[in-house]
């Protein structure tokens, strides 16, 4: 499941992620081509579409709040 954010610019810096290994263990990589990209394995991939919906309900939140200021 991929998203793309309406509310940011995010997606459009993004660029199709990459799998990576690690110590026998295979990576997914987020902006590879960043100066600092995202990288995670199997379980934190299973936490992270775990909360998916936690997740978008922060982003949210902190929109808020940075639209107030």
């Amino acid at each position: 499941v991929l998203f793309r954010s309406e509310r940011t610019n995010v997606s459009e810096q993004t660029v199709t992620p990459t799998i990576e290994e690690y110590k026998g263990h295979e990576l997914l990589v987020l902006n590879p081509d960043n100066k600092w990209p995202l990288k995670f394995g199997l379980q934190k991939a299973k936490l992270i579409l775990a909360h998916v919906e936690d997740i978008a309900s922060f982003i949210e939140d902190q929109e808020a709040k940075q639209a107030k200021d």
